[in-house]
């Protein structure tokens, strides 16, 4: 009896070479970064990027002016093509705010940012003025205090100024 016998040489296994790809649509975000302008109330806002890794990858966040405001969707995943959403809470204060995302897949690594503009105070004009008294009567050298009162009581600037058309 011949047993013959035939062994399939082990091929060896692809090397695969860690990198990421970012599409022509999405370059600009990581270039020259995401704007995202002031918001109010709850509303969030979004932008969306497309990019390839060839191997599993992860995101980081990097917040340096306020914490949990950004966040990335999906955070990590494998080989292939990936949209990815970045969502900003809104932003109350003043102050504009900035973060850094970073993709890592193996060895490479390629980051963007995220700037929010700050909320601009709300300016609340005068609506008028009242004075304490609507007239006063005066003999030389007698002095009377004038309170004024400003409205609404919520005004940004309460600034009175005095002035004459009589210095006399």
């Amino acid at each position: 009896m011949l047993v013959f016998a035939c062994e399939t040489p082990e091929q060896p296994e692809e090397q695969v070479v860690p990198d990421i790809k970012v599409s022509s649509e999405s370059q600009s975000a990581f270039s020259s970064g995401i704007d995202f302008g002031a918001s109010s109330g709850s509303q969030t806002q979004s932008f969306s990027l497309t990019f390839t890794a060839t191997d599993a990858w992860q995101a980081s966040v990097v917040q340096t002016k306020a914490p949990d405001w950004v966040s990335v969707q999906p955070a990590s995943g494998n080989a292939g093509t990936v949209n990815m959403t970045v969502t900003v809470q809104p932003n109350p204060g003043e102050a504009d705010r900035e973060a850094v995302v970073t993709l890592t897949c193996g060895n490479v690594r390629k980051s963007f940012t995220v700037r929010q503009a700050g909320t601009p105070p709300v300016v609340v004009a005068v609506t008028g003025i009242t004075l304490d008294r609507t007239s006063v009567s005066l003999t030389e050298g007698q002095q009377v205090t004038l309170t004024a009162t400003v409205e609404p009581a919520d005004a940004t600037d309460k600034t009175v100024t005095w002035t004459t058309s009589n210095s006399g």
